[in-house]
């Protein structure tokens, strides 16, 4: 048994008091390990991990939570454009602070002779956007792309301040969508001597856009490594990882140590 205790601290972060509650507890006759986790804060939530050993090369896992509330907001059109108004969007957070979400991952993890494991999961966000709530966001997006890049002055100011304020306010939030795919392949080592390479997918199974993330990790002698990684965005423009703001990107990293 375990319980951590995040006080709020004014000034420092906007959180507020957070109380984590955690059990666990392993059943050696079927080689499983399950936790039940209970959370108080601003959105809380109550939830239980399994994960079973079925053989030395496969392990079974999955996390089922439920939050109450969701820090999602939502966007409503107030009113048409006229010849001299702005369409006007209303961005709320919802009132739903008794509603439960649900938060489902079930995956596992295979390790081959070579040493090179393998994990999928399939993950279930309970809070994230429906098909119909995702396309207003798009339009509400290129509808204001649309007045900054072809309107008055006057609507140029008023769709970028809409844009840097109320846009960001969305995009911040991680998992926006409900349905995604992770994989994760690597080998430490085993495969090529001092080489440690790693694969990982993140896909969006509502809309498949995708993010990839491989890196590699050379070791140089005995105190030296040289890493190489990038980050790719992949997806139509109004998906969620295709209509992110930033770039792919690509990271070389050299690493001494003493």
């Amino acid at each position: 048994m375990s319980a951590v205790y995040a006080p709020e601290i004014d000034d420092w972060q906007e959180e507020n008091d957070r109380v984590l509650l955690r059990g666990n507890l392993f059943a050696e006759s079927i080689n499983t390990d399950m936790s039940l986790h209970l959370f108080y804060g601003d959105i809380p939530g109550a939830g239980i991990d399994i994960s079973s050993t079925v053989s030395d090369n496969l392990v079974l896992h999955t996390e089922s939570a439920a939050r109450w509330g969701s820090e999602k907001r939502e966007i409503t059109l107030r009113n048409e454009c006229t010849c001299t108004t702005l369409r006007t969007y209303d961005i709320t957070d919802p009132d739903d602070e008794e509603k439960v979400y649900p938060h489902i991952v079930v995956g596992g993890s295979y390790t081959f002779r070579d040493g090179t494991n393998l994990i999928l999961e399939y993950i279930y966000n309970g809070s994230g956007y429906s098909g119909r709530q995702w396309d207003e966001i798009v339009e509400f997006i290129e509808y204001n792309e649309d007045e900054y890049r072809n309107g008055s002055e006057q609507l140029k100011g008023a769709a970028t301040g809409i844009l840097a304020l109320d846009a960001n306010g969305i995009m911040k939030i991680r998992e926006m969508r409900k349905n995604y795919i992770f994989l994760r392949f690597s080998n430490n080592a085993k495969l090529i001597p001092n080489l440690d390479a790693q694969l990982v997918f993140i896909v969006n199974a509502d809309d498949m856009s995708f993010l990839t993330f491989p890196s590699l990790d050379y070791k140089v002698g005995q105190n030296a490594v040289v890493g190489l990684s990038a980050t790719v965005y992949t997806g139509d423009d109004d998906s969620e990882f295709g209509m992110m703001y930033w770039s792919s990107e690509a990271s070389l990293v050299l690493k001494y140590f003493f």
